[in-house]
């Protein structure tokens, strides 16, 4: 008990043994962040969060480095791969909201964004 261990593993969107295809897969999780706050608390540790991945990439400048690349690209094409991969990493409906960010430090800190 308390081990992370796998929920599944996904290649090209299908479930995957894990053994099959390493380095190919993603690794999906179920983290009891409770317990890892509880175990931060604990050991004197200050815990933050968690927060979504859309939340934490926007208080951290993911809107104006979306903003500084794209001022620079030569095609239409390259400003297209670029918005996709800023939609896939903040949108709500998926990798925005799915993953969560946690920051856990020895020093008590202001975050507004936690």
């Amino acid at each position: 008990k308390g081990k992370l261990i796998p929920y599944s593993l996904f290649l090209k969107k299908k479930k995957n043994y894990f053994l099959n295809n390493p380095h190919k897969s993603d690794i999906t999780y179920h983290i009891d962040f409770e317990k890892i706050k509880q175990q931060a608390i604990k050991s004197g540790l200050f815990f933050y969060g968690p927060i979504t991945q859309k939340k934490f990439l926007f208080f951290n400048g993911i809107n104006e480095r979306f903003l500084n690349l794209s001022s620079g690209l030569q095609s239409k094409k390259q400003f297209e791969i670029l918005n996709s991969q800023f939609t896939r990493l903040t949108n709500s409906e998926g990798m925005g909201n799915l993953i969560k960010c946690t920051f856990i430090t020895k020093k008590e800190l202001k975050l507004s964004f936690f």
